[in-house]
């Protein structure tokens, strides 16, 4: 029997990230929301865990995005109770949206792209996802805490032709907490 309160997620890392996981768990960042500058730049997500719930666009990213030995490790997730902001949603995306489009005319908005020069549009969209979790979660979502974000994502791959068309759900776990267990995912 299929326990429904637990999803199955797969995240691809190095083996030596793998060992480090197995025995210490993840580390996630913290992030001072009074600066503009990052030492680890957010995902498009935000800060968190992220893992993909298909295995095939999990190996496939490692294999195009890690340069040394990979490993998968199968993260089961507690969803039971779980607070996510879930961007596949139509009522939660509109809300990001409206907030993305009064973010972008904020100072924050500007001094964030000069410090990003690049333009880097995923690390300004976890920039601000980061903004609106952090301060306005309870009034826009009625959560005090935000666990996880949850979305279709864009993985660009060699495969994606400049693609628009998400290739992925992606998780980004933001409570390791709500991790039941993980362990080395093997092949079969």
């Amino acid at each position: 029997m299929v326990d429904i309160r637990i999803k199955e997620l797969y995240h691809g890392t190095t083996k030596e990230g793998a060992k480090s996981i197995l025995n210490m768990g993840f580390n996630l960042p913290k992030w001072n929301f009074n600066q503009t500058s990052f030492q680890k730049k957010p995902g498009t997500l935000g800060y968190g865990v992220y893992a993909f719930s298909q295995i095939y666009i999990c190996k496939k990213y490692i294999s195009e995005k890690i340069r040394s030995e990979t490993a998968v490790i199968l993260i089961r997730l507690n969803l039971e109770d779980m607070n996510i902001l879930d961007l596949t949603n139509e009522e939660h995306n509109e809300i990001y949206q409206k907030f993305r489009e009064k973010f972008m005319n904020l100072p924050i908005f500007k001094s964030l792209c000069r410090e990003l020069r690049n333009g880097n549009q995923s690390e300004l969209e976890g920039i601000m996802l980061e903004h609106l979790i952090k301060r306005y979660s309870e009034d826009f979502f009625g959560i005090e805490q935000c666990d996880c974000v949850k979305s279709w994502t864009v993985s660009v791959l060699s495969d994606t032709m400049n693609s628009n068309v998400p290739n992925g759900l992606e998780y980004c776990i933001r409570n390791v907490q709500k991790i039941k267990e993980v362990e080395l995912w093997k092949e079969g």
